[in-house]
């Protein structure tokens, strides 16, 4: 993840690159969505002080593409936070920068599509 302030304003702007492999033999996925979720914390000996934790600043990049077997995806997902969001960030920044840590929830939306028989359909939905 990188974070940076856009040119010529006081914007912070998050980036973060992202690789989706399948090692597997497999070829019915499709990649529909990535999403991130962003929060910091400076670590205190009497407790850490956190931003954003209960409601993360949050990203969306659709893809909806197939994952092949043996292969990637390469995404990123860019946050330009609303300004309720920035400047308590800026403000967070400038009084315990370096010392603080980003935390990012990352979530793939995945679909897998089944080849089963009739019979095996209906063998699936007796078991569910």
């Amino acid at each position: 993840m990188h974070a940076y302030r856009a040119e010529g304003s006081n914007q912070t702007i998050f980036t973060a690159n992202f690789t989706i492999t399948n090692p597997s033999g497999y070829s019915g996925f499709v990649i529909k969505s990535l999403d991130l979720g962003l929060f910091f914390i400076h670590p205190d000996p009497t407790g850490n002080i956190t931003l954003f934790r209960t409601l993360p600043i949050e990203g969306s990049q659709p893809i909806d593409k197939p994952l092949g077997p043996h292969s990637q995806i390469f995404s990123s997902i860019t946050i330009f936070p609303w300004p309720d969001e920035s400047n308590p960030f800026v403000a967070f920044n400038e009084t315990y920068y370096p010392r603080i840590i980003a935390h990012a929830q990352e979530t793939v939306e995945l679909i897998r599509f089944w080849s089963l028989s009739l019979a095996g359909c209906d063998q699936l939905t007796k078991r569910i």
